[in-house]
């Protein structure tokens, strides 16, 4: 992100532009961006970047185990805890809503 934070269009503004408003996304060329820390830094063969439609790209659906609960009365007696797994799923649905800035080497 602070590579794309410094880039500039022929007029001269920056392309991304900070949100102002608590909550709402950064915006890069008037889309939102969304930043996760588990993408690579930019580096020779990393992927650092996904652009695209993700809502008509990726598709997430619930596994068919669904949601799995597991009392506990032990662990704090006189407290009764529930501990709750929801198990998903999800992928690419459409390669071309979706595309992946890869960085060559060298």
């Amino acid at each position: 992100a602070g590579t794309l934070q410094k880039l500039k269009n022929e007029n001269g503004d920056y392309i991304w532009r900070d949100s102002l408003k608590e909550g709402a996304p950064d915006m890069l060329l008037g889309r939102p961006v969304y930043c996760l820390e588990s993408m690579p830094d930019i580096g020779a063969g990393k992927a650092p970047l996904a652009v695209g439609d993700f809502s008509r790209g990726y598709f997430i659906v619930d596994h068919v185990t669904g949601i799995r609960t597991r009392p506990d009365n032990i662990t704090e007696p006189g407290f009764y805890k529930v501990h709750t797994d929801k198990y998903l799923g999800g992928g690419v649905v459409d390669s071309n809503a979706i595309k992946i800035l890869e960085m060559k080497a060298g």
